[in-house]
């Protein structure tokens, strides 16, 4: 709701979540219009699987994954951004955009550090911070090119922005990466 309270110009999103994620959010729907505005009404929640291809909106023109990456394996990222390039049918307009973390592997904090030695004792081993060249080849072998990549306020997450690749394009866009 914040990215739609700073643009006016996007219509309507849709959040796909998990059923008790959906339940929760309507249920506090009238704190949204408290604190977004009309940018609540532009908002719907919506049960899904996310691996399941058939529940991936197949109308929008950006999807984004936020805080979704880093909870799972390489293999399932794979099958995840598979689906959403299935989803674009060709469509070279379509952005995919994930907002997660980008570890810099020669000044890893020991609060990042900490971070994934308790996610891989709770959860799976599989589950990490990746890198940017990691982010890089996933988007990659997956059909997508990097194209932006852009630092959020004064944090360790970063908007990754990709689009389908085009047969010789292989290039991307980095904004004030320097502290990397």
């Amino acid at each position: 709701m914040h990215i739609l309270k700073k643009n006016e110009n996007i219509k309507r999103a849709t959040v796909c979540e998990v059923e008790e994620v959906v339940a929760k959010a309507e249920s506090i729907r009238p704190t949204y219009y408290n604190l977004f505005g009309d940018a609540a009404s532009r908002v719907s929640f919506r049960t899904t699987d996310i691996f399941d291809i058939s529940n991936i909106p197949k109308s929008a023109d950006t999807y984004m994954l936020k805080n979704i990456v880093h909870d799972w394996s390489d293999d399932q990222c794979d099958s995840l951004l598979q689906n959403i390039s299935h989803v674009f049918d060709g469509n070279y307009e379509k952005r995919v955009l994930v907002v997660e973390k980008i570890v810099n592997t020669t000044k890893i904090s020991p609060r990042t550090a900490g971070h994934d030695i308790v996610k891989c004792v709770l959860f799976d081993d599989q589950v990490k911070h990746r890198t940017l060249d990691s982010f890089s080849k996933m988007f990659l072998r997956n059909g997508f090119e990097v194209t932006k990549i852009t630092p959020l306020l004064d944090t360790d997450y970063y908007a990754i922005e990709g689009k389908l690749l085009k047969r010789s394009r292989c290039r991307f866009q980095t904004t004030n990466l320097e502290h990397l």
